[in-house]
């Protein structure tokens, strides 16, 4: 009768926990790379928080042997993921390892020959704010994360990122990247999932336990 039980619960818990694994894996973060027109590589991922929130990182990749512009600086860059982006904000800037969000200002719009624009719907830029220096240096591979809000219709496969260059003295180098980047990468495992399954299972396997030899 107590391993009848048992076998019950057990049955229920893993239902349980199927169904949260099930509905994490449906909005998989996706992910996708592009070489830009200096020749470095722009990699576009896009995690779902809920159906018109996400987060969004771009990783522009100027280490690469094909990059055009060395001893240049990024001054800034931006995405869009949508035709709309209200209550968006900047969450993260990073140099390698380096986190230098405040050297960067979040501003709504795309990317001209001086940096954030401040125009362009959909459009969320991080813009350099204290000239030129190592904080914002190429060679490397710098990140940039967003928040993004977008309409009712959610991501709808737009997605484009910007990026402009510049010298020493502040004057644009290089062509100012506005590069598509197709839709429907590869999924992303997410952290979380597999937390998730093995919370799930110990968590089944301890109160099962307990139960059966209460």
């Amino acid at each position: 009768m107590r391993q009848a039980s048992s076998k019950r619960f057990l049955l229920g818990l893993t239902v349980a926990v199927m169904t949260a694994l099930v509905f994490m894996v449906a909005t998989p973060a996706s992910s996708a790379t592009t070489l830009g027109p200096n020749g470095e590589a722009l990699t576009l991922t896009i995690t779902p928080v809920n159906s018109t929130t996400f987060t969004v990182t771009l990783t522009v990749d100027t280490s690469v042997a094909s990059f055009t512009l060395p001893g240049s600086f990024i001054n800034a860059a931006g995405v869009k993921i949508s035709s709309s982006a209200t209550g968006s904000s900047q969450l993260m800037v990073m140099n390698g390892a380096t986190d230098v969000s405040g050297m960067f200002t979040f501003t709504a719009g795309g990317i001209n020959a001086s940096g954030c624009s401040g125009a362009g719907a959909g459009f969320v830029c991080s813009g350099a704010n204290a000239g030129q220096g190592t904080y914002n240096a190429t060679g490397g591979v710098m990140t940039f994360s967003w928040t993004i809000t977008t309409g009712s219709g959610g991501a709808n496969a737009i997605d484009t990122v910007k990026v402009e260059y510049v010298d020493a003295n502040g004057n644009k180098v290089g062509a100012i990247v506005s590069q598509f980047v197709p839709p429907g990468g590869s999924p992303v495992p997410e952290p979380g999932t597999l937390a998730l399954l093995g919370t799930g299972l110990v968590g089944i396997a301890g109160m099962v336990r307990r139960r059966f030899y209460s």
